[in-house]
């Protein structure tokens, strides 16, 4: 599971690694509904045609690599999951998402996503 093109926006937006592409990584083009997996013919079309606007797509699995000293956990319960550690405010851990990207990278955002005040 990947996080949104609308959060894989705002996660490149906020200067979240886009990494060199490696087999099974979802891409999209925001806004115009072009998306394909690295390793197929349509990736191709995107990286040949499409390369500067290509977004990547990453999994919770991803994101986490990049927040040492924290952790994703899973509420089975609630069927939510939260991220807390080191590098996140603590007061972050009582936003919970269903989707573990979107968790994770919400945890980042907090992180790292400029405020407009800023």
């Amino acid at each position: 599971m990947t996080v949104s093109i609308e959060t894989a926006v705002r996660l490149n937006a906020a200067g979240f690694i886009q990494p060199n592409f490696y087999l099974g990584q979802l891409l999209e083009v925001p806004n115009s509904r072009e998306w394909a997996f690295v390793g197929t013919a349509q990736f191709e079309y995107l990286k040949n045609g499409r390369r500067e606007e290509i977004v990547f797509r990453p999994t919770a699995t991803d994101i986490m690599r990049e927040m040492e000293d924290s952790t994703l956990y899973y509420n089975g319960r609630t069927n939510k999951y939260s991220v807390s550690g080191a590098a996140v405010n603590t007061s972050w851990c009582t936003e919970i998402h269903g989707n573990p990207a979107e968790a994770a990278a919400m945890a980042w955002l907090s992180i790292h996503e400029k405020t407009e005040s800023e």
